[in-house]
């Protein structure tokens, strides 16, 4: 199998197969210890281990999906349990930022219907990140013109707005 660099550097490339629906490669995060959430304490206590299945950019057509070994630690400190934080996967996403970004760019040049179709994606998902990242970019516009704060509540969109990235509130 021909291998090729990932380029996300926060992770080691475990295996790579070619399977019928495009690549899979099984990666797992470089850092063996994380700063817990709620207390702030270095830990590399890991409690267990799970897969997430996230899709990423195409390699020569091939649909590409990684298999990310995400490890959930427990806090010496205040018995906490929490998971592996992903510099290129937003938390409870199944796409890569990376990816995100050119589904964004494709959607600008199409429509999101044709976008959804050609990548098999369902049209309410890609829906979801087409309108996130717009309005990513005119809050950081906006951020950047005006000297606003980082965190907004937009409560009328649906939206929150924290440290640069916007969020869908459930």
């Amino acid at each position: 199998m021909l291998s090729i660099p990932l380029g996300l550097p926060e992770f080691k490339v475990i295996k790579q197969e070619l399977l019928s629906y495009g690549y899979a490669i099984h990666v797992e995060k470089t850092e063996t210890q994380e700063r817990c959430p709620h207390c702030g304490v270095a830990t590399s206590c890991v409690h267990d281990r799970r897969t997430r299945k996230v899709r990423d950019l195409a390699i020569f057509h091939q649909p590409v999906y990684l298999f990310v070994k995400v490890k959930r630690y427990r806090c010496w400190n205040c018995s906490q349990v929490f998971s592996a934080s992903l510099e290129s996967i937003q938390p409870n996403q199944h796409y890569t930022n990376r990816f995100c970004e050119h589904l964004y760019e494709l959607c600008e040049g199409s429509t999101i219907q044709e976008v959804s179709r050609k990548h098999h994606i369902p049209y309410t998902t890609l829906e979801r990140i087409y309108y996130c990242k717009f309005a990513n970019y005119l809050f950081c516009t906006l951020a950047n013109y005006f000297g606003l704060e980082y965190t907004y509540k937009i409560r009328s969109t649906g939206f929150t707005w924290s440290g640069g990235h916007v969020r869908l509130v459930a």
